[in-house]
């Protein structure tokens, strides 16, 4: 049984390279992607090394899967497997996973220069900065419109000031945004490229695809950031399966509640 840590690198495999994996101990695919568990592929062990520390890992000791995280037909994309639990488990880095309601549910709807959207998005802010002073370095948003891509967007802005903060997209499937306006679209995509990792649930739709993202985020957290206030739907659902699964669950409201007079 190995530890495997992944990292992800903008380093591409060219084409003859992954021809190049067929006499490699492990089987190849027809369409180019090894089919067993990877033991260790190193393209940039300098990096990879650098980024052991952070996450408590000695880096003369830990056994390093480095991947590239940009999708394309001359890519290898890593699969993901319940040893990445165990990395967490066995890791001091604390992961938080964002989950709430799209702009329909938001008190401000697609508004977000409203003063309620300013106050709430100052809030997120707060509330990021004090997770992050706790120790929470990994940050997994599932790219929907409203809360996730507010929150995914500060946590880009946040990596500014502390630069060992991850942001993971939890994609559900490949084609998430391609009913979307032209500038949600564009909004999306800007996301995706500045993160520091993709996870694609799955490549085409499917009934169940988005309560699986959901689980797989909140399987891989720590602690659930959810901007809910008690509405019925799916935010409501991720959050009593956090529940269930005794992952933590931090409530930011989408309107302040008004302080109470106690007499």
């Amino acid at each position: 049984m190995f530890d495997i840590i992944i990292i992800y690198t903008k380093r591409h495999f060219t084409k003859d390279e992954i021809k190049g994996f067929r006499g490699a101990p492990f089987r190849v695919r027809g369409d180019g992607m090894p089919d067993s568990t990877y033991i260790c592929i190193d393209l940039k062990s300098y990096y990879a090394s650098v980024e052991c520390g952070p996450c408590g890992f000695d880096p003369l000791a830990a056994r390093l899967l480095v991947a590239d995280e940009i999708r394309s037909d001359n890519t290898l994309v890593s699969t993901i497997s319940s040893s990445e639990v165990t990395m967490k488990k066995k890791s001091n880095c604390k992961c938080c996973a964002f989950t709430g309601y799209r702009p329909a549910k938001m008190p401000w709807g697609y508004d977000e220069m409203d003063a309620r959207c300013l106050e709430f998005k100052f809030r997120l802010r707060e509330s990021l900065e004090y997770l992050i002073g706790r120790g929470y370095v990994d940050f997994l948003s599932g790219g929907a419109l409203g809360f996730d891509q507010m929150a995914a967007e500060i946590v880009l802005s946040l990596r500014e000031k502390y630069p060992w903060i991850h942001l993971i997209m939890v994609i559900p499937f490949d084609g998430q945004a391609d009913r979307w306006t032209e500038v949600q679209r564009k909004r999306w995509l800007d996301i995706i490229e500045a993160s520091d990792r993709v996870i694609h649930i799955s490549h085409a739709y499917d009934k169940g695809v988005f309560f699986r993202r959901n689980h797989y985020m909140v399987e891989h957290a720590d602690l659930l950031l959810a901007a809910f206030d008690g509405q019925p739907g799916g935010t409501a659902g991720t959050v009593a399966y956090a529940r269930r699964h005794g992952v933590r669950v931090l409530r930011l409201p989408p309107v302040k509640a008004p302080m109470r007079n106690v007499g």
